[in-house]
């Protein structure tokens, strides 16, 4: 039997040096700064449309948004930008859309099944799974459809005293 050859380690970063050196790349960078692939790429020392480092750039960026409050933003063919405080709404409208595709997907997948052929225990657990998506997915359309609320300079409220006057004044009658 011939002897077993020892192999030298790949020489890749590790995923959290990667993810670390992306975010270290991005932290300081000021909002509504936009960062190409070949800057990104450059910093990491892998290729950031490569699985590898899109992943890094991804994690690093839940990273920023968690810890520094700064959102990542992709440009298609660019690379990335920092967005600003005005892009965050439009952000998680647009990752809530998202989930209400999966969330509709998974409502079809729990309610179209054959149910003559589970058992007792696999019914009760389908039955649960359709109660838990159907009660998310109610309530997220009910609140999609409510109204919102004017902005604060157009709505005016009475201060203390006016509220007072308004609420001790005897009815007309």
């Amino acid at each position: 039997m011939a002897p077993l050859a020892l192999v030298a380690p790949k020489s890749w970063p590790l995923a959290s040096d990667l993810t670390r050196w992306a975010y270290d790349f991005l932290r300081p960078l000021p909002r509504g700064a936009t960062v190409s692939y070949a800057a990104l790429s450059a910093a990491l020392t892998v290729d950031a449309q490569d699985w590898r480092g899109r992943t890094a750039v991804l994690r690093a960026a839940r990273k920023l948004l968690r810890d520094d409050q700064k959102l990542l933003l992709n440009v298609r063919g660019v690379g990335y930008r920092l967005g600003r405080e005005t892009d965050h709404a439009p952000a998680s409208r647009r990752y809530r859309r998202l989930a209400r595709h999966r969330l509709r997907r998974a409502w079809l997948a729990a309610t179209r099944v054959a149910l003559e052929v589970l058992t007792p225990k696999e019914l009760a657990d389908l039955m649960a799974e359709q109660v838990r998506v159907g009660l998310t997915l109610a309530f997220e359309r009910k609140l999609s459809r409510q109204p919102t609320l004017p902005p604060r300079d157009q709505v005016s409220l009475p201060s203390g005293r006016a509220l007072v006057a308004l609420l001790s004044k005897k009815p007309s009658s």
